[in-house]
Order: C-alpha cells, then structure tokens, then sequence
C-alpha cells in the first residue's frame, strides 16, 4: 500500500469563486469555461509583465487594456471580455471587491490548515470528516470496498440507516442494498469513475442527490466518500473541494492500514512512558520511528503548551494541534492530563530551537498559555531526560508569569545552582569572601560586592560598569583598586571568574544581598 503523501495546497477555480460571491448576493456575470482549478492565491495586476497562472488576478479599472484577458484568469470592476476564466462585478468598489476575494482564499485556505491538523497530528478519520461535513454543508460519510462504514461523523434525518455489526459495533450498508449494487448496471458502472460524480434523485435507490468521489490508491479501489444533498444545494464549485477532501480521506485511510488506531493508542502510551521515565518496548519504538518516517539519531525538542488559566484552558485539541500542522512539518502531538505534549523532530522539519520558539510565542500569547521546551538533543532514547527539563521550564515559567514561551537553555543555571547537594547548605557553598564584603558594604556604606558582581557580569569591561553603575569610570577604577587588597581571588583565573559568577546567582536567590 503505497501514499503519496500529505496533498499540495488548496487550489481555487474561478466557478467556486461565483459560488460564494453568489451567495453574497453579489450583481455578477462570470465565464467558466475551460476552468481549471489552479489558484494558490489572489493579486491585484498593477501592469506587471510577468504574471502566473497560478495566481487570479483583480483588474482595477482603467488596467484591462493591458492585461492579456485571453490567457491569465481574472476579477474586474467592470465589464470585460476575454477568453480566460473570470467574473466581472458591478456596484462594488476596489475595497469591497479586494477584502471579499481575499477572505474566500482565506476561508479555503483555513480548511486546508484544518485538515492538515487532523492528518500530521495524528487524528482520526472522524475528526476529519466532520471538518469536511462542517465546511461543505452537508453530513458526509466514508465506506471501505467492504462497504464497512468507517467514518460518519454525524446521523442526520433523512439519511440512510445502516446495519450494525454486534460483535464488532462497526456499521455497515445493509446487505440488501449491497446484493442490489451487484446487478445495478448504473452502480458498476460509477465504481470505474475518477473525480467527484453525483448519484442523481432519480437513480435508483435514491430519492435525494448524493455526490461521491470514488478513493483509489493507483489501480486499487479502496472505497468511497458520500455527501448528502440533505441541508443545502449542491454549488458547482463543491465538486473540486470533494475531490480534494478525498486525498486527506486516502492519506488517512493508508495509513490507518499501516497503523490503525489501536497502534496510535499503543504510541500514545509509549511516549507517555517515555516521558514519565518508564520502561518501553524497543520493537514498538522502532515501528514508530518507522511509521513516522523519523530516525533514531534525529535532532529533537521535546515541549509543553498550558493554558495559564484553567478557566481559559483550550477545550478541544483539534483546533491547537491543527495550528501545529501548519507550522510545524515532523511532530508528534499528545495529552497528558491537562498538558499537550510534543516532541518535534528538528532534522526532517529543518527547525531550530529559535525557529520554535518564534513559531509557538503568538500562538500562546493569543491563546494564553505557556510553552516550555527543552534542550535540543540527538537521540529518542532522550525523550525522557527531555521532558525532565521541560517541566524544570515549566516551573520557571509559573514563577515568572511574564513570559510566554521559554527553554531550558535559558534556566540550566538555576537549575545546577537549585540541584546542589542538599546536605551541603548552599550557603556553604558561596565563596565567603563574597558574604564578608556584602557585610563591610553595610557597615561601611560602600557599593564594593555590586561593583565586583557588574564588573564580572559585564566581561570586565569598565566603561560599562561606570555606566550602569551611574559612577565616573576612575570611581571604578579606585573601587577595584580596594578590591584587588581586601578581596583576595585572582580575577584573571577564568574558573575563578566562572565560580564568582555563580556564586551572584546564589546570592541572589538566597537573599543573602538585603
């Protein structure tokens, strides 16, 4: 069984354009002939040479003289012939007419991202068939070749009702209907079709309209996506999103073949074992890796996304994991109580951990929520360990509410600093010539320990120190001088340096320094 993997991007035709600017009640004439559905996106032609048939252009008036109205499609303010596929539009203005046009791109394009979100972030063919019920306005459904019903996301009045399997639960088309399509000439003949094809009110045994897209994986007839005409007409333009509906449908069913839902559980469950330190089967990894596509000496991140408010906390994971979909190409996404867990493979996504970070902060800045993630590392085995530090990140981020997202590069200091020995008083660990000249400074109203700590923060640059510390730089000079007799530590020793510094950390969280 072979996929051709995850389906391009949207494409428009100008017929689904009237569509919805028909329903907008729009005062339009269009030509549709010799249509192709081709559109990534939409632009406004300014007199450029070089255009794309990819693209749908908006003539602004006074502009059609030069663009070539036989060869690229188009939208016009005006009245204008040519061969291509366009529409004109009367009593609308340029603004009008361009945020319109804009937000029916917009509307296909959300669709796909939805889609995307089922399929790469591991959801089920229900799932993905509500969005298709849901985006073209009618219940729809999905049969195997054994006429197995795999996906009804909804049972809506007026629609055929199935018989149920009591061993397995499953639904199936009732029998009778099964031996009937065995001698129906008109049935036999609609399983050779390609492309959306509709079953007619007057064909047997219909009393309603139906349209399908018959799902073949090459040669090889896998089973059939059905739309009742239930809740609203047909539009001519649905035809072209029913068939690209249909290749998420065989994405999806391919790889339920390869790995069903029982082995998404099984998944599931191993990186939640992963996560929690727990043992793990090593013959399960290595399916996963495989049906991933990943490889064990990837580059990963491992993370976690929470609402900061339980209140505001996102009810469903379809809409966060679909926004995941679109920016993110290699994840894998699941819950654990409250959290969304995920780990990314960096090398077949071609991600950093810069690239992460910028792609979750206004996903969680919008939503509310944090993000923690971990180290970069090389290895599934280091899933664990990863997790380890997210939620080392996780705790940082609670204590300090006023970022979004943060890693674990950011907080490994406190982290070694707060894993000291606890037999050992970290205080004891301080250097305690530091915790003497914090007590001379008191005694004596002197700035000598804030003066060696923005000295060493500042790469011993005194120039930098003067200005932060708001003093001329010979004051820095003469206080350095006093250090250098009363603060015996060798400043040029670069461990040296390197154990003052964290010492300052010390100091700051014990509060040794008020």
């Amino acid at each position: 069984m072979r996929s051709e993997g995850r389906p391009g991007p949207v494409k428009l035709n100008i017929r689904i354009i009237v569509d919805e600017l028909t329903d907008l009640g729009w005062d339009i004439s269009a030509s549709v002939a010799m249509d192709p559905t081709t559109f990534v996106d939409f632009t406004i032609y300014d007199g450029q040479e070089k255009l794309d048939h990819s693209l749908v252009y908006y003539i602004p008036e006074g502009k059609s003289g030069t663009f070539p109205v036989h060869r690229y499609a188009f939208i016009a303010c005006e009245d204008v012939t040519g061969d291509a596929p366009h529409v004109c539009v009367r009593g609308k203005s340029e603004v009008q007419i361009v945020n319109t046009i804009n937000s029916i791109f917009r509307k296909y394009k959300e669709f796909e991202t939805a889609m995307n979100g089922v399929l790469l972030g591991g959801g089920g063919l229900e799932e993905l068939c509500r969005i298709g019920s849901g985006f073209l306005n009618n219940p729809l459904y999905i049969h195997d070749n054994m006429f197995c019903i795999l996906a009804l996301p909804e049972y809506v009045e007026g629609m055929r009702k199935f018989d149920v399997d009591i061993t397995t639960g499953k639904q199936y088309i009732p029998l009778w209907l099964i031996n009937d399509f065995k001698f129906d000439e008109e049935y036999q003949r609609t399983l050779t079709l390609q492309g959306a094809n509709l079953w007619g009110n007057e064909q047997y045994p219909r009393d309603y309209r139906c349209m399908y897209v018959n799902i073949w994986d090459g040669k090889y007839y896998m089973g059939r996506l059905l739309i009742e005409e239930i809740r609203s007409p047909f539009k001519p333009g649905q035809y072209a999103m029913a068939e690209y509906f249909a290749l998420y449908a065989k994405e999806m069913m391919i790889r339920d073949i390869n790995f069903s839902k029982s082995d998404v559980d099984v998944y599931e469950a191993l990186f939640r074992n992963l996560m929690n330190s727990e043992q793990v089967d090593r013959d399960t990894v290595n399916r996963l890796l495989g049906t991933l596509k990943w490889d064990e000496g990837d580059s990963y991140m491992c993370g976690k996304v929470i609402s900061q408010d339980s209140k505001l906390a996102v009810k469903s994971g379809i809409s966060l994991r679909s926004k995941f979909a679109e920016l993110i190409k290699s994840f894998f996404c699941f819950y654990y109580g409250d959290q969304c867990c995920l780990i990314v493979n960096l090398t077949k996504s071609g991600m950093n951990r810069g690239d992460l970070e910028a792609l979750l902060a206004p996903i969680v800045r919008e939503s509310y929520m944090y993000a923690a993630l971990s180290n970069p590392f090389r290895g599934i085995g280091f899933v664990p360990q990863g997790f380890m530090q997210v939620d080392y990140v996780l705790d940082a981020l609670k204590r300090d509410p006023g970022k979004w997202v943060n890693s674990f590069n950011r907080c490994v200091l406190n982290y070694m600093i707060e894993g000291v020995n606890q037999d050992l008083s970290r205080s004891m660990i301080i250097d305690p010539g530091l915790l003497d000249l914090i007590e001379y400074d008191r005694k004596n109203n002197s700035f000598l320990y804030e003066t060696l700590k923005t000295y060493l923060e500042n790469e011993r640059d005194i120039t930098k120190t003067a200005e932060l510390l708001s003093v001329h730089r010979t004051t820095i000079i003469y206080r350095l001088g006093r250090l250098e007799k009363y603060f015996q530590m060798d400043l040029e020793d670069y461990n040296n340096r390197l154990y003052l510094l964290i010492c300052f950390k010390m100091i700051d969280q014990l509060g040794l320094q008020k």
